[in-house]
């Protein structure tokens, strides 16, 4: 887990600070969800391996092998998962760790330090006790991956649920995610070169935890495309004003968009695709 960084939190006049955003315990009364009742938790995720009885109806022998630090937080728990089969017969895992944090801040800067574990995806050998490498930064909370193939390409999808912005679902050859090589950035959290934090493709400013749907605030269109990043194979509008609030948690959000958030007429096929 990341040191503790102190931050302001809700819209409060004077304001309102926690001294570490990693560590909260009670949210204050001020979120506009689960403040004074609902609390975030230091915890182990602990990866375990077991023997599969013959019948497949019982687990024995268990074996840990990987463990992360993470906060239990409200929505930023990740834990969008794939199975990679390698050439050695056996499998890799790639894992999801979300940004372990609260809703309504741009995810500070551990998501974009590559030593941290927040705001990765992780790729685990569960052969090798400890065993596993950050092959993607800039991740904020995705709960879902998916393989599928682009001409003779095998490629992975994962959704990203994003802040107030931006919905994003990214895609990147299996390949080039799990190159040891580089660790592929999609902009989630404040890049310690630029200062700058992404969501979808626009900047976002700092935003204060605790506040639903218009933290962290956008602040301009980014680059398209920008150098250095990858950016959402699809995104759609976070909130839209005539319809509501919206978050990606699996692969359809709603039968009645298509991607950018734009509507189609019911009954037909998809709709066009605009930007």
């Amino acid at each position: 887990m990341p040191d503790p960084v102190a931050r302001e939190i809700c819209n409060k006049d004077p304001p309102v600070i926690v001294d570490d955003i990693y560590r909260i315990g009670l949210l204050p009364p001020c979120f506009e969800f689960g403040g004074g009742w609902l609390a975030t938790f230091t915890v182990y995720q602990t990866f375990t391996k077991y023997s599969i009885s013959e019948d497949g109806k019982s687990f024995s022998d268990p074996v840990p092998f990987y463990v992360l630090e993470n906060q239990i937080a409200f929505l930023h728990n990740g834990g969008g998962m794939l199975s990679v089969p390698m050439n050695n017969g056996f499998k890799k895992l790639l894992y999801s760790s979300g940004d372990c944090t609260v809703f309504g801040f741009e995810g500070d800067k551990a998501p974009q330090i590559d030593e941290e574990s927040c705001g990765k995806i992780h790729f685990i050998d569960p052969q090798e006790k400890g065993s596993g490498e950050i092959v993607a930064k800039g991740v904020r909370n995705s709960q879902q991956m998916k393989f599928f193939t682009q001409g003779d390409t095998e490629m992975v999808a994962f959704m990203d649920i994003g802040g107030a912005t931006r919905e994003e679902v990214n895609a990147i050859p299996l390949m080039d995610l799990v190159d040891p090589s580089t660790i592929n950035n999609f902009g989630w959290g404040r890049n310690q070169e630029d200062f700058k934090a992404r969501e979808g493709t626009f900047y976002v400013n700092p935003g204060k935890g605790g506040v639903l749907i218009f933290d962290p605030p956008c602040d301009k269109q980014a680059p398209v495309p920008e150098e250095g990043f990858h950016q959402p194979w699809i995104e759609f509008d976070r909130s839209l004003p005539e319809e509501g609030f919206y978050g990606i948690s699996g692969m359809i959000v709603s039968d009645d968009l298509t991607p950018f958030g734009k509507k189609h007429k019911k009954g037909t096929k998809g709709g066009k695709h605009t930007k």
